[in-house]
This record gives C-alpha cells, structure tokens and sequence, in this order.
C-alpha cells in the first residue's frame, strides 16, 4: 500500500517537472528579442529607404540606371494612368528593350532615349484602353485563335524554330512575349469587329424589287395602308435572294448604303445623296420608293443600331488622349 502511494507522488512530481520545464519554455519563447527586433527594423528601413531615393531619381532626376530599372521591374512605380489602371515604369523599360535591341542589331542608329520611352508609354496607353473596352464590351479572344494565329506565323515564317530564333536576335523577344503581342493584336482585332458590328451607326432595309412605276405605287400603296409586308415582298419582288426572307438586305453603314441601290461600278452621286438623306433622317417601318439601276425598289427601313459615324482608328486615338490619362514620362 505505501509503495503504491510512493509510486503516485513519484508520478505527481513528474508530472509536475514537464509542466514546469514547458511553462519556462513559453515563457522564454514569449519574452521579447528585442536585438532581433533592431535588426529587422533597421533591415526595413534601409530597403524603404532604397525605394523612396530610387523614385525620386525616377521622377525629379530622370534617373535611368540599370540599378533603377531593376529595381522598377519589381516595385511599382506608375509612370502613368489610364482611367484606372496603372502603367509601370518597370513596364515602360521593358517595352522600349526589343526597339534597342533592333537598332542595335541592325547597326543603325539609336534614338534619344526620352524618344523610345515615349513612343512605349503611347504603346501601353492603347493596350490598357483596347483591354478595358474589350472588358467593358465582353470582347475576349479564345485560345484557338491565338494558336491558329501563331501556326500561320510560323508557315509563312520558315518554321516555329526559325521565326523564334529571328525575333529574338534582332528583338530580344521569347515565345511567351510572342505570344502575348500577338494576343494583343487579336484583341485589337476583336474590338475593331465588334466596334463595326455593334457600335458604328447602322440601318437595317427591306426591299421589294419591281419593274414598273404602275406596280411600284400600287404595292406601296398597300404597304403603306398595313398589308403585311413580308407577304407583299413575296407576291411581288423579283429579288430571288431576298424573296424568302421578307426583303431582308441587312445591316448597312453610312459607306455601305451604295450597295442597296448601285449595280455595277458607276455611281449616280445624285440619287445617292438623295438616298442617304432620307434613310439617315427616316424612322423605324418609315417606306420609300426610289428609281434606281435595278429596277424600282420599295425599302422599308426596319431598324437602327450603334450611333458611332466615326471609324475604329478615329474612335480609339479620341479614347487614348481623352479620360482621364496621366504621364509622367
């Protein structure tokens, strides 16, 4: 019975030292290591300081050390806005290195450096403003695309191995940089399609194709009284590409309208003119009649979209130097 009893203290008071020795161990752990604490400061603040006289060489001294540019490749200094997205500076650097590395290579000669830093900022303005309208319009290019783009290349470029090694002799360029310039063009493309398609001004026409002013006026008459138009384009065009399709010619621009009454090359700039005056003024199921080189047509104006008169060049260069776009280059 007193052995039992023993061997239970034995255990208590070991029990007793573990817990003791880990408390101390906590504790020790807890205590505060305060020449650590300097260190890492001073550490922090030397690198905070190494970053704040970087940016002011960048911004007050136009400072364009290859220490500097290091460096902005991996802080990011903005060296510009556009709406809300950020253009680096380590961005900007990169983007002038294929430009040098050309008139390097080829032995001509380089121009000043201001030049190509901002002939890059121009660069990436227009990349950040097609993305953010690709964004804003749903634009996105499939990844088909960019491969079938990147195969064509490498045809018509004597082979993926040769046209790599090329652009990276005189451009420095790898095939992650290859394939992202040539995603960017696809992605201009893409918006250039869709601005057309949607956004550019256009107006939706039917027609009934006839060869008589007597029959001209009789079938507008009636169209003009309710009679169903689609059954009137059936009973009476000569149009057979558009006989079964109620007289649908489809969307035109402002450019494209010639195409609805213009056979041949020669051009009536009189009954052009007078054409396009009453379309671009007309409403929606608004009819005319005009005599043109294919017979008499009957056009019923079905729709409008897109209210844009100016081309997709015209359209992006107004974005890229109105919003709100800031450079500090």
């Amino acid at each position: 019975m007193e052995e039992s009893t023993d061997q239970e203290s034995k255990r208590k008071i070991n029990f007793s030292t573990i817990g003791s020795a880990l408390m101390e161990k906590a504790k020790e752990k807890s205590r505060f290591n305060f020449p650590v604490f300097v260190g890492f400061t001073l550490i922090l603040a030397v690198i905070m300081l190494y970053i704040i006289v970087v940016g002011v060489g960048l911004y007050a001294f136009n400072w364009r050390y290859d220490f500097v540019k290091k460096t902005a490749a991996i802080v990011p200094y903005p060296a510009g806005w556009v709406n809300v997205f950020p253009i680096r500076f380590g961005e900007v650097f990169n983007e002038e290195q294929p430009a040098k590395k050309f008139y390097k290579q080829t032995g001509s000669p380089i121009p000043a450096e201001g030049l190509l830093e901002k002939q890059a900022m121009e660069f990436l303005v227009r990349v950040k403003i097609v993305q953010e309208y690709a964004g804003l319009y749903r634009v996105s290019v499939p990844v088909k695309d960019i491969n079938d783009a990147l195969n064509k290349l490498y045809e018509e470029n004597g082979g993926k191995q040769s046209f790599e090694q090329i652009l990276n002799q005189y451009y420095g360029y790898t095939p992650k940089d290859i394939y992202r310039l040539v995603y960017l063009s696809l992605m201009q493309q893409k918006l250039n399609d869709h601005f057309d398609k949607e956004l550019v001004k256009q107006v939706q026409l039917s027609q009934i194709l006839l060869d008589s002013e007597d029959k001209a006026n009789k079938v507008l008459a009636q169209a003009k009284k309710g009679d169903d138009f689609a059954k009137l384009v059936k009973d009476n065009s000569l149009d057979k590409k558009t006989k079964d399709k109620a007289g649908d010619l489809g969307y035109f621009k402002k450019d494209d309208l010639y195409k609805v009454i213009i056979k041949g090359e020669t051009v009536d700039k009189t009954l052009l003119a007078d054409f396009q005056k009453k379309i671009w003024a007309a409403k929606k199921n608004d009819l005319f009649l005009f005599k043109t080189d294919l017979g008499w047509q009957i056009i019923k104006v079905d729709n409008f979209k897109g209210s844009e008169e100016r081309g997709f060049d015209e359209w992006l260069q107004e974005k890229t130097t109105k919003g709100f776009i800031l450079k500090f280059i």
